[in-house]
């Protein structure tokens, strides 16, 4: 299985708003920072995913993270976790809080608690392992 992934940080006191309000915002021909993740393959059949993942810190002041990752042999599901989980590992470091990659979002999110936790339980899966 192959797979890269980069982390970016996530400048203080930004705000997330809807696809449908950021685009009242900008004009075409603007400079647009942004984080992309894409993958393809001229193999039929190929498996391949693509994700960003976000880790908001609670404290708003604070920097987040984001995190890009694209793979071959990966579902959307699991990749999609991987990136996210790469971006709240970026984010413990930076709170000193431990964080052990093996263990998946549901054992991790008690040992978090400066981690912004928006998404409901059902919304969580477990993480890909032995990355």
């Amino acid at each position: 299985m192959q797979y890269r992934a980069r982390v970016f940080d996530l400048p203080p006191n930004c705000k997330l708003i809807s696809r449908s309000e950021g685009l009242k915002h900008i004009k075409p021909g603007q400079v647009a920072f942004t984080v992309i993740s894409e993958n393809s393959t001229k193999e039929p059949h190929r498996l391949i995913a693509a994700g960003v993942g976000l880790a908001l810190p609670a404290d708003k002041s604070m920097y987040g993270y984001l995190s890009e990752h694209h793979s071959f042999g990966e579902t959307e599901e699991v990749a999609g976790e991987y990136a996210e989980e790469l971006a709240a590992e970026m984010l413990a470091t930076t709170l000193n809080v431990e964080f052990d990659a093996d263990l998946s979002w549901d054992e991790k999110k008690g040992s978090l608690p400066d981690l912004q936790q928006d998404r409901t339980d059902d919304e969580r899966h477990p993480v890909r392992r032995g990355r």
